[in-house]
């Protein structure tokens, strides 16, 4: 019989039975034969040991990963400031048999330029560099989705227009006008355009359909608004409508203020 405190050995006929007490509660096997008959704590407590720490490193491990996936998540969804942004373009001559070579280097409001052209018979270099110092300027977006109620967009889980919303801001139009009112308008396309381009309901801007047979362009609408008072500003409009530009903007029509697109793309 062992006297090990942690172990039981019984021997019974050339068999023994085990017996281990641990903190646990207490294991018995069933009866082996002598042969297989070890049990030695000193080697039995270190494996014990080991898995508990690859256990431990398994989880650690884990959460690491986890952490690190997190943290490039939120670096490469994230609009970073454009600084040092550089830009090589090498460009050849074959008939004077010169190359030429320009790199631009942009920071936040400076952009460097410089231009470099090796003579290939000569194999001289000449370069020249310019620092070109601008403000930039923040732009102005206006994105209309046809047909999309606002509670649908604010319940339904849409990645894109919540980073949009993020970066600008988002708050609600009611297109319709009142109910039962004077002021209410039909929540069909062109209507609901020109409400939005110009901040008035039907009962102005007069389109109560999409033929736009004679709309209203006293009240201006926002293209016009920016052009009178920062005309140097430049506008452009990208709409699968061309009536969209030409009736309800009026572009170049002189009621409408006269309103040309410095980028257009219809369709």
């Amino acid at each position: 019989m062992s006297t090990d405190p942690t172990s039981l050995l019984l021997s019974y006929d050339e068999k023994i039975i085990l017996s281990i007490k641990t903190s646990k509660g207490q294991f018995h096997s069933n009866i082996i034969p002598t042969q297989y008959y070890t049990y030695d704590s000193s080697i039995v407590s270190p494996i014990r040991t080991t898995t508990k720490l690859l256990c431990v490193l398994i989880l650690f491990l884990t959460l690491f990963i986890v952490l690190l996936s997190s943290i490039l998540w939120i670096i490469f969804t994230t609009n970073l400031p454009m600084s040092d942004f550089n830009i090589e373009q090498t460009t050849m001559s074959t008939e004077s048999s010169t190359e030429s070579i320009i790199s631009i280097q942009m920071s936040t409001n400076d952009i460097t330029l410089t231009t470099s052209v090796l003579d290939n018979n000569t194999q001289t270099t000449y370069s020249t560099t310019e620092v070109i110092h601008e403000e930039l300027t923040r732009k102005v977006l206006f994105i209309v989705a046809d047909g999309i109620p606002a509670d649908v967009i604010e319940n339904v889980s849409i990645i894109h227009m919540k980073r949009i919303q993020d970066i600008g801001a988002y708050t609600r139009a009611y297109v319709g006008g009142e109910k039962r009112m004077y002021t209410e308008t039909p929540t069909i396309s062109s209507p609901g355009y020109m409400s939005l381009l110009t901040g008035t309901w039907g009962n102005k801007h007069n389109v109560y359909n999409n033929h736009v047979r004679n709309p209203n362009y006293y009240y201006k609408n926002i293209f016009r608004l920016l052009k009178e008072q920062q005309p140097e500003k430049k506008i452009g409009i990208f709409s699968t409508w061309v009536k969209n530009r030409v009736k309800l903007i009026g572009e170049g029509l002189a009621e409408a203020g006269n309103i040309t697109f410095d980028y257009k793309f219809d369709g």
